[in-house]
């Protein structure tokens, strides 16, 4: 098979002498040549075995890393989902304090209005309280009158002070609810920040984690390469390249070493960039799916609390509505009813004199008076 390579020479030339007398004095080429077959068949069989154990081994090491990688995916995606309901319930919170401090306000103008309209009913009573006097010091008066004129204003006024008073003692303590709520949700708006902060710390955390992980699962590529180039460089000690005294087989040599490692290499850079383009594209996909999830979430329970929101809105705005209207009727009800009243006395105390009641007006009052 070899031997074509070699030109026929007769066994009695120069030549053949020659070559005679050098395979006297040293070894033939074909041992040489067996050695080099030996360390080739010895080397594919490296590189067989090598490739087998990566297949087993590596495999393993993915599988494993795949579960750690779809762990801490869950994980994010838990985390991701708690940030979104936390950003949420701040937001419903903000919109209840809203709420609130609203409510406040109407209810202090309502305080305000009512003690306007109570500044003007004492001003009122004190303004009768003055016409009375007056009345009673220029002219006199029938007893049963005077004391009947006397008696309504003082017990009416006896009824608005003391129901000022219960409004104005319920406002205090609504408005001191209302001030102790609020702080509540002031507290409770801090925390969810603080915890809002966490998270996203521990979600960053987690970013990096599972990017480490994932840099030292590929690093078993490169470790296996290199063991592989190692174990290349152990079988070609510097001493054997000495021994060989043939040339051609020095390159065939060398040239199978440079073979391997090329191949070596070769295959460290392939499966490295195929790694790096998985691994890139399975972390989009991973970042794309967590980020809908928590996207598609986060529509959902904004679609709902708008709904249940509207809804409550609606019923809470009626039936304000609704109280509003009543409690405006009663109050205007009550003032013209005292307006009346106050108008009728206010014409009975001016119509009512000595002179009228000695004539046909006083008779059915009282009794007349004996000198």
């Amino acid at each position: 098979m070899y031997s074509s390579g070699y030109s026929q020479v007769s066994k009695h030339s120069p030549q053949a002498k020659k070559t005679m007398q050098y395979r006297s004095s040293s070894k033939s080429c074909g041992y040489y040549m067996r050695i080099v077959f030996f360390f080739s068949s010895l080397i594919q069989s490296l590189i067989i075995v090598s490739l087998v154990l990566f297949l087993v081994y590596g495999k393993t090491q993915d599988s494993a890393c795949q579960e750690r990688t779809q762990d801490l995916e869950e994980r994010f995606s838990q985390l991701s989902l708690e940030n979104v309901a936390l950003k949420k319930q701040r937001t419903n919170l903000t919109n209840f304090l809203n709420v609130t401090l609203t409510a406040k306000a109407r209810m202090d103008s309502d305080l305000a209005l009512l003690r306007q309209y109570t500044n003007m009913s004492i001003l009122y009573f004190h303004e009768c309280e003055q016409k009375l006097d007056i009345k009673l010091s220029t002219k006199g008066m029938c007893p049963f009158l005077l004391y009947r004129s006397w008696q309504r204003p003082l017990t009416r006024f006896q009824l608005v002070n003391s129901n000022f008073t219960q409004s104005v003692q319920a406002m205090k303590m609504e408005m001191e609810e209302i001030a102790k709520e609020r702080d509540n949700l002031n507290l409770e708006t801090i925390k969810l920040r603080r915890d809002i902060a966490t998270k996203e710390k521990q979600i960053q955390i987690y970013e990096k984690t599972s990017k480490d992980e994932f840099s030292q699962s590929l690093g078993s590529v490169y470790n296996v390469s290199r063991a592989f180039l190692h174990k290349i460089d152990s079988l070609f000690p510097a001493h054997i390249a000495f021994q060989l005294t043939c040339p051609k087989q020095r390159e065939h040599l060398e040239q199978i070493r440079s073979n391997c490692t090329n191949l070596s290499r070769e295959v460290e850079d392939k499966l490295q960039r195929y790694m790096d383009t998985v691994g890139n594209h399975v972390a989009g996909i991973q970042n794309e799916n967590i980020r809908l999830k928590a996207e598609n979430w986060r529509f959902s329970e904004d679609y709902r609390s708008c709904r249940q929101e509207h809804a409550g809105m609606v019923e809470q705005h009626k039936q304000n509505l609704d109280k509003l209207q009543q409690k405006h009727d009663l109050d205007q009800e009550r003032l013209l009813k005292e307006k009346k009243k106050l108008s009728g006395e206010k014409e009975v105390l001016e119509t009512s004199t000595p002179a009228s009641a000695e004539d046909e007006g006083a008779a059915g009052y009282c009794l007349p008076v004996k000198n």
